[in-house]
């Protein structure tokens, strides 16, 4: 019924928090999709782009994702050491 009314973007913390439950429950395809859903685009078919950083706690949650996948691991957090750097400066 939500998604009659609000779009992903909208009601993003509910979508989240699915893909955290996904997550933790081992479901990790699905915690991939609702999160590619949330970003936009798959950063995992765009391995030379950077991840999106429209929606900074969408980029965590598909970063923790990683680490959870187990994938670029090094790249996610360089990452975040980058845009960590740029918020203070």
């Amino acid at each position: 019924m939500r998604s009659l009314v609000l779009t992903p973007q909208e009601d993003m913390q509910s979508w989240l928090k699915y893909s955290s439950l996904c997550r933790k429950s081992g479901r990790l395809a699905l915690s991939h999709k609702t999160l590619v859903m949330l970003l936009g685009s798959d950063p995992s078919k765009n391995t030379d782009q950077p991840l999106p950083t429209t929606y900074p706690q969408v980029t965590f949650a598909y970063m923790k994702h990683m680490w959870r996948e187990g994938q670029k691991v090094n790249e996610g957090f360089g990452f975040l050491q980058l845009v960590l750097h740029f918020s203070f400066v």
